[in-house]
């Protein structure tokens, strides 16, 4: 018999934000070093780039991938673009986000998903 670990708040809840981080939650799980730059740094455009970045801090701080990234705090997003050197606005990360979108997960963040939820590294947020 199937059993559920997750009350219906901690479902609500959860692979989502409850409000912006803190400096303290951005500087541990939003912080991007050597490596993550590399890493980074082979995405093709700065739009990839940071939409990358993002989805990277948002793992570490949920253990879950967004269902929507447009729903990613502002907090983390100008840390993100901060860290990479650009100047994204909400609004264009948000365009950025949904570019490709056929209604479904956006394409930028699809492939991505799809390979570390089928070998089971992270579950996607419940949606």
């Amino acid at each position: 018999m199937p059993s559920r670990f997750l009350s219906d708040e901690q479902l609500a809840r959860y692979g989502r934000y409850a409000g912006d981080p803190n400096e303290e939650q951005l500087a541990r799980h939003f912080h991007l070093d050597t490596a993550d730059r590399e890493l980074v740094g082979r995405m093709r455009g700065a739009h990839n780039r940071l939409g990358f970045a993002v989805q990277l801090g948002t793992a570490r701080f949920l253990g879950a991938f967004l269902d929507d990234p447009t729903q990613t705090p502002a907090a983390v997003i100008t840390a993100m673009t901060r860290q990479l050197g650009g100047r994204r606005s909400r609004r264009a990360w948000k365009a950025t986000a949904m570019a490709g979108s056929d209604g479904g997960t956006p394409r930028p963040f699809a492939s991505s998903m799809g390979s570390v939820t089928s070998r089971r590294i992270l579950l996607p947020g419940s949606g």
